[in-house]
């Protein structure tokens, strides 16, 4: 297995690959995985609209709505905001 720096799409990155299988991982967007790649075969969806830009500092749609990069990523759980247990996301812009 290689790590190295690299961009993908036009974000900073991380590679990881060993000739056979790739991950993407992109830093801008915290640490998301937006690659996963085995030969020719990409497992996870890009949106074309927004690869390679960089969230705005709300992270948030100018109307407040969440911006579906696409890739995967790690929810913790319990989320949203229906108790005390839970973990308030996605984040409301105030919370930032």
């Amino acid at each position: 297995m290689k790590w190295t720096l690299a961009p993908y799409l036009g974000w900073s990155g991380i590679e990881c690959h060993d000739g056979t299988m790739r991950l993407d991982v992109v830093l801008e967007l915290g640490g998301r995985i937006v690659n996963y790649q085995l030969g020719d075969h990409h497992f996870l969806w890009i949106n074309p609209l927004l690869a390679g830009s960089n969230p705005p500092p709300t992270r948030l749609k100018p109307d407040g709505g969440w911006l579906d990069w696409g890739g995967d990523k790690l929810w913790i759980a319990p989320q949203g905001w229906q108790d005390e247990n839970a973990i308030a996301w996605p984040s409301r812009p105030c919370d930032r």
